[in-house]
């Protein structure tokens, strides 16, 4: 696994246009993800065409259902040597690490005219083992 120290997705991206029009609508055509440990180290980095294989366009004031995908990442929790499988003292509610990410979008401005592209952040997601496991 390479694992580095490097700054974070977000000071990589540029800022969204100050003058970013209403949109009609925006199709999803790229994702950057970068996973961090709880040391904060880079473990993984995800960057490619849409998500889940799936360039969707979000309309707006669309009516449900609207699109949603699960994500998940390899950050370890468990370590099976043959038939057993063994815990590495991961207690609830611990921390393991964080995501964070983005999603270049083409947006259609409600008023016409060319496509506007531009990068929609997320906020750092802290990944937590739940309080209670079945």
């Amino acid at each position: 696994m390479h694992i580095d120290d490097s700054p974070g997705l977000q000071s990589d991206l540029p800022d969204p246009p100050p003058d970013l029009p209403p949109l009609r609508a925006a199709r999803l055509v790229s994702r950057r993800w970068i996973t961090r440990n709880e040391g904060g180290q880079v473990v993984d980095r995800v960057e490619g065409p849409g998500v889940i294989g799936l360039e969707p366009t979000l309309v707006a004031g669309a009516a449900p259902p609207f699109f949603s995908y699960a994500s998940r990442t390899g950050l370890p929790a468990a370590l099976r040597v043959g038939a057993f499988a063994y815990d590495l003292t991961i207690l609830p509610g611990s921390s393991l690490g964080s995501m964070e990410g983005a999603f270049l979008f083409e947006g259609v401005p409600v008023a016409g005219g060319p496509v506007v592209e531009f990068w929609a952040r997320t906020p750092a997601l802290t990944l937590r083992v739940p309080e209670w496991r079945f």
